[in-house]
């Protein structure tokens, strides 16, 4: 701190030292290589203490530079034991309150922080605050140096008010003895906006970082160490302002330094490692991030006890790697252990822990137990609003997780009124056209749709698209996904058309930028849309793309493209084609009972809607075993499933059809004896099956067409026999689902009937109208 503090005459060969010493200096001055001044000043201590004695001025200074040096290197144990001894020397020799045995307080002070304890610090760094403010005054340089110190003390210790205001003090001291623009200005302007930083004025952290830098750069170059901790800290701002991309590559930049700096296995570089791990977790690499946490926990851990608070720190990003991995048992168990690190060391009703637990109260959503989740949060925000206030942005986060909590447990109401505190605070930290508002309107109208209040939904959404619209872009992911948002307000307004609009229009967008789960999502919203407008050739079309989508991501086997084949089954149903629908419904059910097992609720649904083509298809019987199959598994989950009601309903219909099928089966099968006779050999097979089952439609089917065929032969082609049998033919058909063949027969016993009975008679009418509707129903051309 002090050279100036003991002035005291050197021999020769003491003072040459002293020079080769200031000749290292320059050397790390240009290229901070600290190697290089350490091996000398052991050196001269020895020389010193040689040449004059243990307790001669000369070997005190000299056992002072060295345990600098030992602590700049990061040998905080050695400088530790150095600096004791020579406190003791000091007070027996100078006294308690010279100005050297603050010196030595303020080093041991640092050394005594460096190991993690910091109320040891905190007190030897008022001691040596005493002394120099006794023997300079309070705005001496000396005072400021040591209030800087105080201030990393009281950081350490959570209290960062207390932080800024000591580094407030010692700012405007360092700028009227240095000015603007010393290395000294630039390491206090650093430190404040660090204490900014924990106290939530990201803005100003970042501000004062760029004046640091710009200094640090000036006087020790691009590649010097103390320009890595200054890019490194600025990094960190840069992501608590949300550009992450900005703060991996100021990352990326520190670390190449730190290392050529300190060699690969040194705390400062873990430390790196570690932030630009998160960095890579930001921006969506959870794989890198991982690695690089567990290399910086194997290095933390070589430096300091496994309930350390810098463990802590690494232990709880490493948490967040495995909650991006979906692994939420393994992130909660790092998140334990992180949190009883730090109760152990700040206190269960410190800041720090809140954080904790509010990342812990997170854990237990991601695993289902939402009332933990909701107590934990409680508990962060007790602690946060008596350390922030209650306006804070980072009671905001807590205030949205707890909402999400609430939702999750069924409180729509406290989960909405949640979010409205938080949109509140926003609005008042960022302004009301910040991009942290519009995801905070996003949440809010998710709440708003689990209270059906759809155009209160609306608006809040139309509000976070239009504020997203001018931070990103209109072709930014993020706005692409916010119109996917507003389009499922407008379909549960029933306005369909601006709903399929939004969505084609963020599909262009998401192709290209986003993940394949978003995209995934807006295909299924944007079929659904084509559904709700009746457009099922163009819902098909959609469905088809994503059916390509699916598969090429995920494989032909996997959930998501049988639920993909399901919906596509549907639009074919919606269309006529029954068989085909049966087709990819059969396929989806295949996939889900190999993912799912057989009694699942999911297989449930495709047994349904599988049973819907088969009843479709003209086959009732099928159709009542697969039904009965659904209703078994709806029913052994829940005695009182809400899905097992419409299945009882199909049951029902299908119960019915197979007794009109039967019916008329056994109608047919009298009409054939009477003609043919029961024993007619060609009739005798046709006949033994649909005896034995009369529900049979194709056997039925079979059978009209002979009748059709002798009562032409006998009455003749346009005989009113003829069109009524060709009446039941066509209605026949339909029940298959082949609309051409009923168009067909429909159109010859139209015909034959206006001949017989003419345009104005009932059945004919009733023909024509039941044609014009079967007409209507034809698919148009895509």
């Amino acid at each position: 701190m002090a050279d100036g503090l003991r002035r005291n005459e050197a021999p020769e060969e003491v003072v040459t030292w002293f020079r080769v010493r200031e000749a290292a200096t320059l050397v790390e001055a240009q290229e901070h290589q600290a190697w290089c001044e350490l091996p000398v000043l052991e050196v001269l201590y020895a020389l010193a203490r040689d040449s004059r004695g243990e307790q001669s001025d000369l070997c005190m200074i000299a056992q002072g530079k060295l345990a600098k040096a030992l602590l700049a290197t990061g040998h905080a144990k050695e400088a530790r034991d150095l600096l004791s001894s020579l406190l003791d020397t000091e007070m027996e020799h100078h006294g308690p309150e010279d100005p050297g045995v603050a010196e030595t307080l303020n080093s041991l002070g640092s050394a005594y922080n460096f190991l993690g304890d910091h109320l040891k610090s905190k007190e030897l760094l008022e001691q040596a605050r005493t002394i120099l403010v006794q023997h300079f005054g309070p705005d001496h340089v000396y005072v400021a140096m040591t209030l800087h110190n105080q201030a990393a003390a009281y950081g350490d210790l959570g209290d960062y008010v207390k932080m800024k205001d000591l580094l407030e003090q010692a700012l405007t001291t360092m700028v009227q003895h240095f000015g603007e623009e010393h290395r000294e200005v630039a390491s206090t302007l650093c430190s404040l906006g660090n204490a900014c930083g924990r106290l939530g004025d990201y803005a100003r952290k970042k501000n004062l970082l760029e004046q640091a830098l710009k200094i640090a750069v000036e006087y020790y170059g691009c590649e010097h160490v103390a320009v890595a901790k200054t890019v490194h800290s600025l990094s960190t701002a840069y992501g608590q302002l949300g550009d992450h991309v900005k703060m991996k590559e100021l990352l990326e930049q520190a670390l190449k330094i730190e290392v050529q700096h300190y060699g690969r296995q040194h705390v400062e570089v873990a430390k790196a490692l570690a932030n630009l791990g998160n960095a890579y977790g930001q921006l969506g690499d959870p794989v890198k991030m991982q690695d690089l946490l567990e290399e910086a926990h194997g290095i933390i851990t070589q430096y300091y006890s496994e309930k350390h608070v810098e463990v802590a720190t690494v232990l709880q990003s490493l948490g967040h790697a495995y909650g991006l991995h979906g692994d939420y048992v393994r992130k909660r168990k790092f998140l334990e252990q992180a949190l009883e690190i730090k109760v152990q060391h700040y206190g269960r009703q410190h800041v720090e822990v809140a954080m904790t637990l509010h990342n812990l109260g997170n854990a237990d959503g991601e695993l289902g137990d939402y009332d933990k989740m909701r107590d934990l949060q409680e508990q962060a925000l007790l602690i946060e609003e008596r350390h922030y206030g209650e306006g804070h942005v980072e009671v905001a986060e807590t205030l949205h997780s707890l909402s999400h909590a609430y939702t999750k447990l069924g409180d729509s109401v406290k989960a909405k009124d949640l979010l409205e505190r938080v949109l509140k605070i926003k609005v008042q930290c960022y302004g009301k056209e910040h991009v942290e508002v519009a995801k905070t309107l996003n949440a809010l109208g998710n709440a708003w749709e689990d209270l059906e209040e759809y155009p209160k939904m609306k608006e809040a959404l139309e509000e976070s698209l239009r504020i997203k619209g001018q931070h990103y872009g209109v072709d930014h992911v993020e706005v692409a996904k916010a119109r996917c948002d507003l389009g499922g307000a407008y379909g549960l307004l029933e306005n369909h058309a601006q709903k399929k609009g939004l969505l084609e229009q963020a599909l262009k967008t998401l192709l290209h930028e986003a993940d394949h789960d978003e995209v995934a999502r807006a295909f299924h919203n944007l079929a659904n849309a084509y559904r709700d407008l009746d457009d099922y050739i163009n819902m098909k079309g959609i469905l088809k793309q994503a059916l390509n989508f699916n598969v090429q991501h995920y494989g032909g086997d996997h959930v998501e493209v049988a639920k993909t084949l399901q919906s596509l089954g549907l639009a074919y149903d919606n269309l006529g084609d029954y068989s085909k629908a049966k087709d990819l419904l059969e396929k989806a059910l295949g996939i889900m009972v190999q993912h799912h097992g057989e009694e699942h609720e999911e297989v449930a649904g495709v047994l349904n809607n599988l049973a819907s083509a088969h009843i479709d298809l003209g086959q009732p019987g099928k159709a009542r075993e697969l039904l009965q199959r659904a209703l078994a598994i709806y029913e052994t989950l829940d005695p009182e499933h809400p899905l097992a009601v419409p299945v009882q309903h199909n049951l029902q219909a299908t119960a019915d059809q197979i007794q009109h099928a039967q019916e008329r089966g056994v109608a047919i099968l009298e009409q054939m004896q009477e003609l043919f006779g029961a024993e007619h050999p060609d009739l005798a097979e046709s006949l033994e099956r649909l005896a034995a089952d009369p529900g049979s439609l194709q056997h039925q089917i079979e059978l009209l067409k002979r009748v059709l065929e002798v009562e032409e032969q006998i009455h003749g082609p346009e005989d009113l026999e003829v069109a009524g049998t060709l009446e039941l033919l066509g209605e026949l058909y339909g029940d298959q689902g082949s609309r051409s063949l009923q168009r067909t027969s429909w159109e010859r016993c139209l015909r034959i009937q206006t001949k017989h009975l003419g345009h104005h008679h009932a059945d004919v009418l009733s023909l024509q109208s039941a044609l014009s509707e079967l007409r209507a129903e034809a698919p148009r051309s895509p």
